[in-house]
């Protein structure tokens, strides 16, 4: 799913074109305006709002949308985007020029630089990716059947 098509906004968009189309989103697919509407209708309007709401907290967030934009551009890594860390995270270039703050849950790496370069928390994230997950079932089958 693509976050700039899902909002309808070009990929130089700024933050005030972001926020109104996500309102426009927002008003044409809440839930609460289909209620009335058939059941077809309104699990499609449920599932847009769901994908604008997801578009949105990426785009909008200086960090997650250069990692997003960072991913897209690089092959998706990891399984793509839908939850897993981006390359760029991985490498430990999470918020490296984006602006500040600790906010995110991205793996940075401390100003320091010591202990063993081991990031229990990526590894965390990266091992329970949808992506990791399927393979390790599938070599699981494959090894035991």
């Amino acid at each position: 799913m693509d976050h700039y098509k899902t909002l309808g906004v070009s990929r130089d968009a700024t933050k005030e074109e972001i926020k109104e189309s996500f309102r426009r989103c927002a008003l044409d697919f809440h839930p609460d305006r289909h209620v009335q509407s058939s059941e077809v209708v309104r699990q499609r309007a449920i599932l847009r709002f769901k994908q604008a709401s997801a578009a949105y907290e990426v785009l909008i967030d200086d960090r997650k949308r250069a990692d997003y934009d960072f991913s897209r551009r690089h092959g998706g890594g990891f399984g793509g985007w839908s939850g897993g860390v981006s390359p760029a995270a991985s490498a430990g270039y999470a918020g490296r020029g984006y602006g500040g703050g600790s906010g995110g849950g991205y793996p940075r790496r401390s100003a320091g630089g010591g202990g063993s370069g081991l990031n229990v928390e990526y590894l965390f994230k990266f091992m329970t990716t949808r992506g990791f997950l399927l393979s390790l079932a599938f070599a699981s089958f494959a090894v035991f059947c």
